[in-house]
């Protein structure tokens, strides 16, 4: 079975990228909080971060 790749934008390559070892965690917006996912860039090892949609949670990302 195929495991899904989670992919965000790497600031350093400036590409979208695989992510490494992605962690959901809560950053804090508008009055309430916004999910996201923390991981590492495939290349060049970068942190990079990927702000999930309202709809969307790490569950159905990942």
């Amino acid at each position: 079975m195929a495991e899904t790749v989670l992919k965000g934008y790497c600031s350093r390559c400036g590409q979208e990228r695989d992510m490494l070892d992605p962690a959901p965690l809560s950053m804090p917006a508008r009055g309430a909080s916004r999910e996201a996912v923390q991981g590492v860039c495939a290349i060049c090892g970068t942190h990079m971060f990927k702000i999930l949609d309202e709809k969307s949670s790490y569950e159905q990302a990942h």
